[in-house]
C-alpha cells in the first residue's frame, strides 16, 4: 500500500480530481437530492515528490476551466460549479444517478461500474443544456481512455517509421507518417490519401530525411 501511495503523489494530475467529481458513478445520495462529490476534495492536499501541497479543490476547478475553454468562460465555469455544490443534480435526474451510481457485486468479489459511454452522456444529454461548460468538461474527461495502451502502440509505431535507411527523417514528417498509418488502419482510406501516403514513402526513401529537425538511430 505504501508503494501505492507514493506512486500516486508521484504521479498526481489536477485532472484526477475533476474526473472523480464528474463522474456520476461517486454522485452522494443526499437527502434533498444527488450531489457532486465536491465535499470530499474540499479539505484534501496531495504531497508530491517535489515537496509541494496542491489542493484537490482547486485543481479540480482548474482543471474544469482548462478543459471548458480556458481563461474566457472561468466566470461561466465557477458559477456552474457553484450552483451545483448549492443545489446539487437537478430533481430530474435523480433516476438517472440512481441507475449510473448502481455498482454490481459478483461472486468472485469484483465490482462491476455502469458503462464509461453511458456516463459520460449523462453529461452530454441531461446536463449540457443547464451547464454547458462543465458538461463540455466532463465530457472530455471521462472520454479518455484509463490505459497506457496506446503510448506504447505510439512508441512501436516510430520505432517502425524510424528504420536504418530511414534514420534522419524529419520529426514533422515523422509524426505525419504516424499520423496517416494509425488513422488509416481504422477505416478504408481514400485514392488521395492512399496516393499521398505512397508519395510520401517514395519521398523518404530517395531524399534519406530533410532539413530541420531530425532523429538518429544508431
Amino acid at each position: 500500500m505504501e508503494q501505492v501511495e507514493k506512486r500516486f503523489r508521484f504521479s498526481y494530475s489536477p485532472d484526477w480530481a475533476a474526473a472523480y467529481v464528474s463522474d456520476p458513478v461517486h454522485f452522494i445520495k443526499a437527502p434533498g437530492g444527488w450531489m457532486l462529490p465536491f465535499s470530499m476534495l474540499a479539505s484534501c492536499e496531495v504531497q508530491q515528490a517535489d515537496g509541494k501541497e496542491y489542493n484537490l479543490m482547486q485543481d479540480a476547478k482548474e482543471s474544469f476551466v482548462r478543459l471548458a475553454g480556458g481563461e474566457g468562460v472561468r466566470d461561466a465555469v465557477l458559477k456552474e460549479i457553484g450552483q451545483l455544490r448549492v443545489s446539487g443534480v437537478p430533481p430530474m435526474h435523480a433516476d438517472v444517478c440512481e441507475a449510473l451510481s448502481e455498482r454490481k457485486q459478483l461472486e468472485d468479489g469484483r465490482v462491476v461500474l455502469q458503462p464509461a459511454a453511458q456516463r459520460r452522456q449523462f453529461w452530454l444529454m441531461h446536463m449540457y443544456t443547464q451547464f454547458p461548460h462543465l458538461a463540455a468538461a466532463a465530457g472530455r474527461l471521462l472520454s479518455a481512455h484509463v490505459t497506457s495502451c496506446a503510448t506504447e502502440r505510439n512508441w512501436s509505431l516510430f520505432g517502425n517509421i524510424f528504420t536504418k535507411t530511414k534514420n534522419r527523417l524529419a520529426l514533422e514528417r515523422a509524426k505525419k507518417l504516424a499520423y496517416i498509418r494509425t488513422n488509416g488502419s481504422q477505416r478504408t482510406l481514400g485514392a488521395d490519401e492512399e496516393i499521398q501516403l505512397s508519395v510520401i514513402d517514395v519521398l523518404d526513401e530517395e531524399e534519406g530525411g530533410e532539413e530541420g529537425e531530425t532523429m538518429e538511430i544508431a
